[in-house]
């Protein structure tokens, strides 16, 4: 599974080095550690749950990965006697704009817990920790996607989702069109009449002739199944 930025071999096995030498302030608190080492494992175990799992169910692995991923770099990096366990993802999404995915829009969500000043959000302490400007006011799906690095072709245009929809339905169709007989699919000859079997000894001639024709009927059906198959 392709992921923007990561490479899915050496930098996946660069991310799991760091949990046996954890970086700067993960290394010296060992609450920190505890945290930085325990997220990074779930960051990638379920990227390989991600990786295994269909269409439909992927983004739910991808978004608790993407969490963890981002729990770990504020063990690592968020300054001491700054907030650094995030509470909450911290970002709104409204509801889908009925012309464009793409125009759907995003705000942040800043969240505090009670007594404490600082925000405990996972978005508001990673702009924080990376020195990112936050969310003044909301944006689209379209913009976020056209800020991810690496996209030759960024947004989400309407075209597009119509043409995957299209694609799909193609490939639902051949696959449900029912293939031409093929030979290896022929009705198989009948059972020999005389069958070996010396577990058998002292029955009569007309048991084994019933065997072999309901054994017989069994494979003629197994082969009129197996034409039903889609290739």
């Amino acid at each position: 599974m392709q992921l923007f930025g990561i490479d899915p071999v050496e930098d996946r096995f660069r991310i799991r080095a760091l949990r046996a030498t954890p970086p700067r302030e993960a290394a010296r608190d060992d609450e920190r550690r505890r945290v930085f080492v325990a997220a990074l494992g779930q960051f990638d175990e379920l990227l390989d749950a991600a990786a295994t799992a269909g269409l439909a169910s992927r983004p739910l692995p991808l978004y608790y990965a993407l969490s963890q991923a981002g729990t770990a770099i504020a063990a690592a990096l968020q300054t001491r006697c700054r907030e650094w366990r995030p509470g909450s993802h911290g970002l709104i999404i409204g509801d889908p704009d009925p012309g464009s995915l793409g125009q759907t829009k995003i705000r942040s969500n800043p969240v505090k817990r009670k007594g404490q000043q600082d925000p405990s959000d996972t978005f508001s302490i990673l702009s924080e920790v990376l020195g990112l400007q936050r969310l003044t006011r909301p944006t689209t799906i379209s913009n976020v996607w056209a800020a991810i690095p690496g996209l030759d072709e960024p947004g989400l245009r309407a075209e597009w989702l119509e043409r995957g929809r299209a694609d799909r339905e193609d490939a639902c169709n051949r696959a449900l069109r029912r293939p031409a007989p093929r030979a290896d699919h022929a009705r198989p000859e009948r059972i020999p009449a005389r069958v070996s079997n010396p577990a058998g000894r002292g029955r009569s001639p007309s048991a084994y002739s019933q065997d072999r024709d309901a054994l017989d009927r069994a494979i003629s059906t197994l082969a009129d199944a197996a034409r039903d198959i889609p290739s």
